[in-house]
């Protein structure tokens, strides 16, 4: 990182937010910060230009020299406020690994009109094309990656150089930390967009990397990505947000006591507690009930109904919903759809996932008996 000193730092009070990311240009909602954007070509790349309040900043996608290996450029951030001069500089230089032989960066094209780049890779086996577009999406902005042919087995991005001081922050219930860069007071966060990879493996030890392996037939998929990159003072405008809207029914829990229900309570007395609430006042609850399954909780799985018969089956089962009823509170079961046992009584290994190498993917392993029904 470079910090040009055109003023006394310690009144610095400039968010650098966002990095490159693709062709459209609309208000951002994010963070409840409005930004605009530009996007505009260069000679050997793209520039996008993100106008955030009074901070405004430059991504600029930089393609390899030609005849490099292992690269698809660099990326480079500059943030001004207040029409100031720049007042902080970032590169971030990428690498990547072949499939087979390395292939030779032939030539580089830019598209006028979308800014998009094709990178034209060559080795004896033959030519390959790799498009390397602009996003912008938000307060974020990044790069898409598109290969036309499976022959790219990684893309490496987002390790900040050597020189910046940062500290891991941990974030609650965020899958990775962000990046504090104290010597400019900024946040930083990048990432691959798992939504949008057809990787077989995303990292994040050690900056960014997504890589392909061979599935069971020996073949890659061919590479597409898209990497984005968040700066800013502000921690918020650095972290992911859903690109769906809010649940419908955010307005319909709000204000409800969360009652989570665990251990082997029986039906019974979960619905004698529940109207015991409700004659005590306490009313517009959400009840959840953990243990329930026919084979106990977290057993036997994917089967789950009928209700277990030893806490009271489904008659009592039906008891907790009118309890619940009665006292204006939702009621729900926890239900799992995703974990597959072997002591499941239709169980089979045909419907498992498989490693490459023909092994089974091995996750939570039950070893409990097999209760009665």
């Amino acid at each position: 990182m470079k910090i040009i000193a055109n003023g006394s730092f310690l009144d610095w009070k400039m968010p650098l937010s966002l990095l490159l990311f693709a062709a459209s240009i609309p208000l951002s909602a994010h963070a409840g910060t409005a930004s605009t954007s530009k996007i505009t070509p260069t000679s050997n790349g793209f520039t996008i230009q993100i106008i955030s309040g009074s901070e405004i900043l430059k991504y600029q996608w930089q393609a390899p020299a030609l005849n490099s290996l292992y690269s698809v450029g660099s990326v480079t951030v500059t943030d001004s406020v207040d029409g100031a001069s720049p007042q902080a500089e970032i590169t971030l230089s990428s690498k990547i690994d072949w499939v087979g032989p390395s292939r030779k960066l032939q030539s580089v094209s830019i598209d006028p009109a979308s800014a998009k780049a094709t990178l034209t890779f060559a080795n004896s086996s033959g030519v390959m094309h790799l498009s390397v577009a602009p996003v912008v999406d938000g307060l974020f902005a990044g790069l898409h990656f598109a290969a036309d042919q499976a022959a790219m087995q990684d893309i490496y991005l987002g390790q900040l150089p050597a020189t910046v001081q940062n500290r891991a922050i941990s974030v609650p219930y965020y899958s990775q930390p962000v990046n504090y860069l104290s010597s400019a007071d900024l946040f930083e966060n990048s990432y691959f967009d798992a939504f949008a990879s057809n990787a077989t493996t995303i990292s994040t030890t050690n900056g960014q990397e997504t890589f392909y392996g061979p599935n069971l037939s020996g073949d890659y998929n061919v590479l597409n990505e898209v990497w984005k990159l968040a700066v800013s003072k502000n921690i918020v405008n650095v972290m992911p947000y859903p690109g769906h809207p809010a649940s419908p029914y955010m307005s319909s829990l709000a204000g409800r006591m969360m009652l989570d229900v665990r251990g082997d309570a029986q039906f019974a007395t979960i619905a004698s507690q529940l109207t015991n609430l409700n004659e005590n006042g306490i009313r517009n609850c959400s009840v959840i009930i953990g243990t329930w399954q026919a084979y106990g909780y977290d057993n036997a799985l994917p089967s789950q109904y009928p209700a277990n018969a030893s806490l009271g089956g489904d008659t009592q089962m039906k008891a907790i919903s009118s309890a619940a009823k009665a006292a204006s509170c939702f009621f729900a079961l926890h239900e799992n759809y995703t974990d597959y046992y072997t002591d499941y009584p239709n169980y089979t290994s045909a419907a498992t996932m498989q490693n490459p190498n023909g092994t089974q993917v091995v996750a939570w392993i039950n070893l409990l008996p097999l209760p009665s029904a």
